[in-house]
């Protein structure tokens, strides 16, 4: 019976990660979060693409698997805009308020909110409550113009969360 090799206290030491404090780079904020962003190839909201419908339907069914064997919540925020300008605008605003592990693409047209004319963009918003969704999309509406604002449909699952 072999017998691992014994090391002593100094030497663990020496194979422990050294945390330091002190900050050697002079990125921004700003920098260091659109680093993060590019670390994440499903979230191109920063560089103002869009997931394909299909792209979000597999994304959607993935967190829905993940919920039912983890528990927990997520929302699937849809917004219709009128015009393709608008849904631009929209992008840009929701690009400051998204979280990392948010992902937005267009919209299914197939889908059980079916749109009529305009452009559709779906966020699935992991870890989020149908209210806390609702006052991203309040907030998202207040800060454009009455004609870019989009129509905004809230839909949480599962339907009633299992720590209600």
């Amino acid at each position: 019976m072999s017998s691992s090799p014994s090391i002593s206290p100094t030497q663990r030491r020496g194979l422990a990660p050294r945390l330091t404090t002190a900050r050697t780079d002079t990125a921004t904020f700003g920098q260091r979060i659109g680093k993060l962003r590019s670390l994440f190839p499903d979230n191109r909201l920063s560089t103002g693409e869009l997931l394909s419908p299909q792209r979000m339907s597999a994304a959607i069914a993935r967190e829905s698997a993940l919920v039912q064997r983890k528990g927990g919540t997520f929302v699937v925020l849809h917004l219709y805009c009128r015009s393709a300008a608008s849904a631009r605008k929209v992008r840009r605003r929701m690009r400051d308020r998204m979280r990392l592990s948010d992902l937005v693409g267009h919209a299914d047209d197939s889908g059980p909110l079916q749109r009529v004319g305009g452009v559709g963009i779906v966020a699935l918003l992991p870890d989020t409550s149908a209210s806390g969704a609702y006052a991203l999309a309040v907030d998202l509406c207040k800060t454009l113009s009455e004609r870019h604002r989009p129509t905004v449909a809230v839909r949480q699952y599962p339907e009633t969360p299992a720590d209600a």
